[in-house]
Parts: structure tokens; C-alpha cells; sequence
């Protein structure tokens, strides 16, 4: 009996061979060999899937209208203009996205004024096509939250700026089964639109907390547990994101996106400040209004004793 142990630092993918000779196995070969290969690799139907709060099937999301289970019963879903683009840094009204949303090459692109915002964007897709017909847009291209499928996304999931929050939740996805991603699992994520105004909620764990604090490690702040970590958006319009599981736990690159639409967003600073004092001064003047007329309406007639004689002032 013979036991071969093979140890890999990292989950870095590749192929070993080990061979067994056999001597003197044989009377008629003079050399008897066995072969083992062993190969490290991504299994094949692997991947990684995140999972919104609402599930919503593949047939309501192109085709329905699901509502969430508040009484209010909003939509969960937000219909993209066409030829969308997502705000940047600058503001709504400079877009410097490279990617564009539920495109038709026969409408002009919006908020295309400055040259930053001309030179930034490309169709995919589309690209070459006089008509949104003709860019062949497949349902499955349309459900997919994938970058490279931009040009035909036209619906979106959709939360309210008062909440402004969305929760983390992946899936470890194989032909097999299907998992919850949890501890000792560490993610990255970017925004691939360059949005800027979010931030991320994150509880550490123990095993977190020692990858953080190890110096031999690279961009450790942006390391993020995927059962706690919840993204907390601060602007409007759509988010997109990308999260990645670092190298080290996994033979495949596990990835996916996921894309957001804040709606109802407040008024941006000053002016939601000038609205609020703008307000408060109308009440206060009406308020005031109110008053004298009711001294005017309950004046009520006093007399007053002038020396030796009264008399009724009016």
C-alpha cells in the first residue's frame, strides 16, 4: 500500500501526474508502471448567485409586475428609459458610464451634452445596428444582470431611497446542490459604473478579522464576509455591482452582479434645506395670519374709570 499526499498552498488550478513503477512486477516487460493523474480544476456548473430580498421569477421579471408584500404593494421592478446611463461623480446630467442600458440605436442618447460623457460609452450588443430589433436581444440576455449584456437590459430591481438598503446573500451554486456562502468565504465589490456614493455595511468575523490584520495580504480593507456585508446607497438611479470571491477558497473565479434602482430619491443638498425653511416660514406666516384674525374676531369692550365719570371706549 502506498499513500501519496498532495498539498497545495492556494487554490490555484493545474494537473499532476504520479507514477508508480512496478519493478520486477513483470517476467515479461521489464518495466511495470501505474499512472494517477490528478487534476485540480473548477468544477464544471459551478458558480456563484446572488440572491435579491424578493425572489422574482424569470417569467414575472420580463413579462409581469411583482409587487412587494407591504400594503403599499409597490412595484419591484423599474422600466429603464431607453438608452440609459447611470449618474457618475459629477452629477445626473454628466454621465460617464462605459455602459449603456435598454439601447436603440434609432433614439439619440441622453444627457450626452459634454464631451466626457460623448467619448465614455459604447454599445455592445448593438454596436453596428440601425434598431433595437436587430441587436437580438434573447430573453436570457435581458434576465441577466451581466455587464456585457447592458444593451438589452430594460428592467431592474427596484428600492425605495427612504430604505436605500440592500442585503448581501450568495449562493454556492453546482450541478448537484445548492448552498448558502457563509464564513470562512471572503468577497470584493466594485460598482462598474464608477459610482462613488454608497458605502458598505460589514460585520467581521474571526476569519475576517485575521485576514485583515495579516500585512502580507493586498486591499484588505476591501475584504467583506458575504453573509453580513449589506450596501447602503446614497444617491439615485441604477447601481451596479460586482462581486468577486478572492483567490484561495475555490478553483473557479466565482462572480456575479447584481444591479439596483433607487427610486424616490430626496431632493440633493441645499436644496431639500431651502425646501424645508422655504415651508416652515409659509406655516409660520400662516400660522401667525390665523392668530390676528382671531384677536380681531374676540376684541372684547372694557370700561375704564376716568376720574369721577365713566365712559365706554370703542
Amino acid at each position: 500500500m502506498l499513500t501519496v499526499t498532495l498539498r497545495h498552498e492556494v487554490y490555484f488550478p493545474g494537473k499532476v501526474k504520479v507514477t508508480v513503477h512496478l519493478w520486477q512486477a513483470s517476467l515479461k516487460c521489464p518495466k511495470t508502471s501505474y499512472t494517477v493523474t490528478i487534476l485540480c480544476s473548477c468544477p464544471p456548473g459551478k458558480r456563484l448567485r446572488y440572491e435579491y430580498p424578493y425572489v422574482i421569477s424569470m417569467e414575472d421579471y420580463l413579462h409581469g409586475n411583482p409587487k412587494d408584500d407591504t400594503f403599499r404593494k409597490r412595484p419591484l421592478l423599474f422600466d429603464l428609459e431607453v438608452n440609459y446611463r447611470p449618474p457618475s461623480k459629477y452629477g445626473i446630467a454628466i454621465p460617464m458610464s462605459p455602459h449603456v442600458y435598454n439601447v436603440d440605436p434609432s433614439k439619440p442618447i441622453p444627457r450626452n451634452m459634454f464631451q466626457v460623457s460623448q467619448e465614455s460609452w459604447r454599445f455592445k450588443q448593438c454596436a453596428g445596428k440601425q434598431s433595437q430589433d436587430e441587436c437580438n436581444c434573447t430573453d436570457m440576455m435581458r434576465y441577466s444582470n451581466l455587464a456585457k449584456y447592458s444593451d438589452c437590459k430594460q428592467r431592474v430591481y427596484r428600492v425605495r431611497q427612504a430604505s436605500g438598503k440592500l442585503p448581501l446573500k450568495f449562493f454556492l451554486h453546482t450541478d448537484e446542490m445548492e448552498v448558502l456562502m457563509t464564513s470562512p468565504y471572503v468577497i470584493t465589490l466594485e460598482e462598474v459604473n464608477g459610482r462613488e456614493d454608497y458605502f458598505v455595511q460589514n460585520t467581521p468575523t474571526p476569519s475576517l478579522d485575521a485576514m485583515i490584520s495579516d500585512d502580507r495580504l493586498v486591499n484588505r480593507s476591501e475584504y467583506l464576509d458575504p453573509n453580513t456585508a449589506k450596501i447602503i446607497m446614497q444617491g439615485s438611479g441604477l447601481y451596479h455591482f460586482r462581486a468577486k470571491v478572492i483567490p484561495g477558497f475555490s478553483y473557479c473565479e466565482l462572480e456575479d452582479e447584481l444591479q439596483v434602482f433607487i427610486d424616490g430619491a430626496v431632493l440633493p443638498y441645499p436644496l431639500q434645506m431651502i425646501v424645508i425653511v422655504s415651508v416652515s416660514i409659509l406655516i409660520g406666516g400662516f400660522l401667525f395670519v390665523i392668530y390676528l384674525w382671531y384677536l380681531h374676531n374676540h376684541h372684547t369692550h372694557r370700561t375704564i374709570r376716568i376720574g369721577s365719570r365713566c365712559q365706554k371706549l370703542h
